[in-house]
């Protein structure tokens, strides 16, 4: 293991050539990836939508739990 020195931190170099051999192991060109995701705005929102809609489906469930006594 190599020695990160007193902060117990990797330098930005390290980082990548960590991050190059991860891809490389997983068989990917970090060259070729020219679209990484989709923006950080739109998955919030998209979070929320989905989370919202889970805990609105939960309190129904157990609100109708409840009315029928089971």
């Amino acid at each position: 293991m190599p020695d990160f020195g007193v902060s117990h931190a990797l330098t930005q170099a390290q980082i990548a050539d960590l991050e190059a051999y991860v891809l490389s192991l997983n068989g990917v060109d970090r060259t070729q990836i020219t679209n990484p995701g989709i923006e950080p705005k739109e998955f919030f929102y998209m979070l929320v939508g989905i989370l919202s809609a889970i805990f609105l489906l939960a309190g129904l469930f157990w609100y109708l739990m409840k009315l029928l006594k089971i």
